[in-house]
């Protein structure tokens, strides 16, 4: 019984050692910095105080900071790209229901938009509005992306040449990544495009990231209805830093998985990779995006403060390894942020106070555990743990003991 008792307490003690001793964490390793950009997309001009499309939608836009405009695009029945997410202009003028494919430019130019689009809403002096028109007017200013249907590429191609700034836009390719870049290879001069995939199946939107990785001026944009869809999984997001750019649209809750166009929906997508955020609110997105970037900034200065005076104790105690555990998670985290050029503004927020208080505590306490007077320190998760071994040790004792009787019988 003896030796099954000795047995026991050595098994309690090596058991509860390991447990009760933290870990060392891995300190934080240098990394390019990454060089991408948070970019706010405006998704046909700010159209709260004007027609979306419009003119001074667009020109609002431009005001408040957007990176990018995305225009929806129909062609006239005679070639002309006119501003327009729908092909029934009816829900936007006052006119008949007659497809936009069907009707010249001539028929068309002397519409005026409604305030708002859908129902009976007044009309306003506004006129629709055709591309050539508008990146004219605006292409030395900003950036187009250009969103027409697939089968309008070719003659949105044309379009897009004759125009004083063709430089000014980006294509959106409403199909495979593959096809999109075998086009986009076939054609005489360079343009920028953007592949549109709306998919939750995890192989399509690898296989769409992994295509343009190579593309110097290829953009990804993703899309699904589904909240917990693969478009954010980490499986499919930690590809998006070899892209140039990667497009969630919050204007269609069925475009982004039902998110609400808010800083906090853009903070959560920024943690997972996209760096292209699509939304109606391009001044409340562009504050978030300086704040963020302000928040970065604090970062960095905080890491480069800590390197050149502040040096983590060289002090091998158990107690101590805690604070150093904490210190190497919370300073990686940190670090890791501060390489990012989009990194969101509650996340660096949180990391610098992190790093903040581990570094407070140490100061405060490291005296106190090099004179020995500090104890370990009592957390919720070494309670559990030293309740297992416990749990471990009475079972193991009530099995020797019951062994023990039956021998005796």
């Amino acid at each position: 019984m003896k030796k099954f008792l000795s047995l026991s307490i050595l098994l309690l003690f090596v058991f509860s050692s390991v447990c009760l001793t933290a870990p060392t964490a891995l300190g934080a390793s240098e990394s390019e910095a990454d060089d991408r950009q948070l970019l706010v997309v405006s998704d046909m001009g700010v159209h709260s105080t004007h027609p979306a499309g419009s003119l001074p939608a667009i020109r609002d836009a431009i005001l408040a900071e957007a990176d990018m405009i995305r225009l929806a695009l129909q062609k006239t029945a005679d070639g002309v790209f006119i501003l327009s997410e729908h092909t029934d202009l009816s829900i936007m003028c006052d006119t008949d229901a007659t497809p936009v494919s069907q009707k010249n430019w001539s028929d068309i130019q002397t519409l005026r938009l409604r305030e708002k689009t859908g129902g009976n809403t007044p009309l306003t002096e506004e006129p629709l509005m055709n591309l050539t028109a508008v990146i004219n007017t605006f292409g030395d200013r900003t950036t187009f992306l250009l969103d027409a249907p697939w089968e309008e590429r070719d003659a949105l191609y044309q379009a897009v040449q004759e125009t004083e700034h063709p430089e000014s836009c980006v294509f959106v390719l409403r199909t495979s990544a593959k096809k999109a870049v075998e086009w986009k290879n076939a054609l005489d001069t360079d343009i920028q495009f953007m592949v549109y995939e709306k998919t939750n199946i995890v192989f399509t939107a690898i296989s769409a990231a992994k295509t343009l990785a190579n593309e110097e001026n290829g953009y990804l944009w993703l899309a699904t209805s589904n909240h917990y869809g693969m478009i954010f999984n980490d499986i499919v997001t930690r590809r998006f830093s070899s892209l140039r750019g990667v497009m969630l649209q919050f204007t269609d809750p069925l475009e982004c998985g039902k998110r609400q166009d808010t800083a906090s929906y853009w903070e959560d997508v920024v943690a997972r990779g996209y760096n292209m955020i699509c939304t109606d609110d391009v001044g409340g997105c562009r504050d978030f995006v300086s704040n963020s970037n302000t928040a970065r900034q604090e970062l960095t200065d905080l890491l480069r403060d800590i390197d050149a005076n502040w040096t983590l104790p060289d002090f091998s105690g158990t107690a101590f390894s805690d604070y150093r555990f904490r210190y190497n998670n919370a300073y990686a985290q940190a670090k890791k942020l501060s390489l990012q050029a989009f990194s969101g503004f509650n996340a660096c927020k949180s990391a610098a106070y992190d790093l903040r208080t581990v570094t407070r505590e140490i100061d405060e306490n490291y005296a106190a555990l090099a004179s020995g007077s500090a104890g370990r320190t009592i957390t919720p998760a070494r309670i559990s743990i030293a309740s297992a071994a416990a749990a471990v040790f009475i079972g193991f004792e009530w099995f020797i003991h019951k062994h023990r009787g039956k021998k005796k019988n």
